[in-house]
């Protein structure tokens, strides 16, 4: 595994390296995205204090960053408990994530993937859950689990992405008795609805072609020291890219984007891997 490939679909920006040189992205192109992402930085943790959230089902035809159905989906994920693999709850993650996709238009396509849990040492069931516009096809109504062959492929594309896993205990809890399963509002699901979020104001802007989205499984289980435990499903799915993926310009990765008072700092992979997309975000 190229470490700094890894990291461009693990961290917050990044561009995968390809053999065959490509156009950059222009600065107005990416505008209304960086717009997007400057709407996002403080309003969704500071709402669970202010209001009580509609449903996330609920129709909304604004074009801008609602952070009340945001937090819905944030409470939505929550209230299926720990999203811990190879558990129930984990599975009605993986349906809900489906359901939401379908709701804003979106074909799923469920990358399942079998594999160890590095914290637990159990072998468990996983999925990655992709959402493609339902514009680039498909030419063939073949199985969800298989990946999509596309009737008609993007010129390009921008990938929102976030793991919607959460570990299976918190294990640096310095009180034993605290080292229980958690619900990963913040690291989890706070990634997941902000995404979806960001994807239902694109509807209508003309950009919603030009959106992929993908949720990352098993990405939280790792052990620290180890670098190779994290983000198995974000190396699963560099392993096995579709065709469609050499036309992507840039990967938007969110994690840990809910708190009072939230401060987004510079990440600092993204900084080394690709900075110049790093800067316009």
């Amino acid at each position: 595994m190229n470490r700094d490939k890894l990291n461009t679909i693990r961290f917050f920006a990044g561009i995968l390296n390809r053999a065959k040189p490509r156009p950059k992205v222009s600065l107005i192109k990416l505008a209304p995205l960086v717009l997007t992402f400057a709407l996002v930085i403080a309003p969704l943790g500071a709402r669970a204090a202010e209001t009580d959230a509609p449903d996330a089902s609920a129709a909304h035809t604004d074009t801008k960053f609602n952070s009340a159905p945001a937090f819905a989906d944030l409470e939505a994920q929550c209230a299926l408990g720990p999203r811990i693999p190879g558990t129930d709850a984990h599975r009605a993650g993986r349906d809900w994530i489906a359901r939401r996709l379908r709701e804003l238009g979106y074909r799923v396509w469920l990358q399942r993937f079998q594999d160890t849990n590095p914290l637990t040492g159990e072998s468990v069931e996983a999925w990655n859950v992709w959402g493609i516009p339902a514009a680039w096809g498909p030419d063939t109504s073949g199985p969800e689990t298989e990946s999509p062959a596309l009737a008609a492929k993007p010129d390009s594309f921008i990938l929102l992405s976030a793991h919607w896993d959460t570990r299976p205990w918190a294990d640096e809890e310095p009180l034993a008795s605290k080292r229980q399963p958690f619900l990963g509002a913040n690291d989890g699901a706070s990634g997941v609805a902000v995404a979806l979020e960001v994807a239902r104001t694109l509807k209508g802007r003309g950009l919603e072609n030009r959106v992929a989205l993908v949720f990352y499984d098993l990405e939280d289980s790792g052990i620290h020291g180890k670098t190779e435990g994290w983000s198995r499903g974000a190396q699963f799915a560099l392993a096995h890219l579709p065709p469609w993926f050499g036309r992507l310009r840039v990967g938007i990765n969110l994690d840990m984007v809910a708190g009072k008072e939230l401060v987004l700092r510079r990440e600092a992979y993204g900084e080394k891997v690709a900075p110049d997309p790093s800067q316009r975000l």
